[in-house]
């Protein structure tokens, strides 16, 4: 039985993005990759794992045999001119070794190997789910980071569209046309604008912080490409329900 790096759950977002994981920008798939390999919590895990799986053989092993030694017929006091507590000086004494090897039952055998069995399938199940649980996360964050960053540039774009038309009510009213009211709106707007913009400036910062968290230094990376769509129906979610991490751990340890 062998434990692949990406849980199947976490294999299928990736490649759900269908973008290259690869790049020197961050894209979405190469966040929740970085997220994978950057967790400790999922590396402890997955150790457990492995030390679950090192112990199957032992389980199912027959106990080590035991090596036995001794003496018998050793005469205790002096008889007969024969020394006490000398094997060599009495015929029947002897030395005595030789090899003792358990066979416990084979019922029990059988049930300690499923129950390990059990043990390395429910550590596969937690490893898939801590990876499902992380690479949400982490798609999350980056999300958010994105959507700050789309933000930002239709503030930045409303703002100077802003500016132009302030610009323009002032040169008419210098000319006699329009009125203070329109200049006095005009500029209440582009006020409300700023504020929007310096607030969504402190939404990045809290979103860097965040992704950061999963991605470590590569949070401050330009991030590339598209916040994917995921159309989903109440069928695929039927279809694929039997295969949510929760659910399989669940069931590994109603097995066990």
């Amino acid at each position: 039985m062998k434990i692949s790096r990406l849980g199947p759950s976490v294999c299928g977002l990736i490649m759900a993005l269908s973008i290259p994981s690869v790049c020197a920008d961050l894209t979405l798939a190469q966040a929740v990759q970085d997220a994978l390999n950057y967790s400790a919590n999922i590396r402890a895990q997955q150790d457990r794992y492995t030390a679950a799986q090192q112990q199957l053989p032992a389980v199912d092993a027959l106990p080590d045999p035991q090596l036995y030694s001794g003496v018998a017929n050793v005469p205790v006091a002096s008889m007969g001119g024969v020394q006490a507590w000398s094997t060599a000086q009495n015929a029947m004494s002897a030395r005595v070794i030789g090899i003792n090897q358990e066979f416990p039952n084979s019922g029990k055998r059988q049930a300690a190997r499923a129950s390990a069995l059990a043990g390395v399938q429910i550590a596969v199940q937690e490893v898939a789910k801590l990876q499902s649980e992380l690479a949400i996360s982490t798609a999350e964050a980056w999300i958010d980071l994105r959507a700050a960053e789309y933000k930002q540039r239709i503030l930045k774009e409303q703002i100077k569209d802003s500016q132009l038309l302030t610009n323009l009510i002032k040169q008419q009213l210098a000319a006699g046309q329009g009125s203070a009211v329109d200049v006095l709106q005009s500029q209440l707007e582009l006020l409300e604008l700023e504020n929007a913009l310096n607030q969504n400036q402190g939404q990045m910062a809290s979103a860097v912080a965040q992704l950061r968290r999963f991605v470590g230094d590569d949070a401050t990376m330009h991030l590339s490409g598209d916040v994917p769509a995921w159309p989903l129906s109440y069928q695929e979610v039927q279809q694929h329900l039997k295969h949510h991490p929760d659910l399989l751990l669940a069931h590994a340890n109603v097995v066990e």
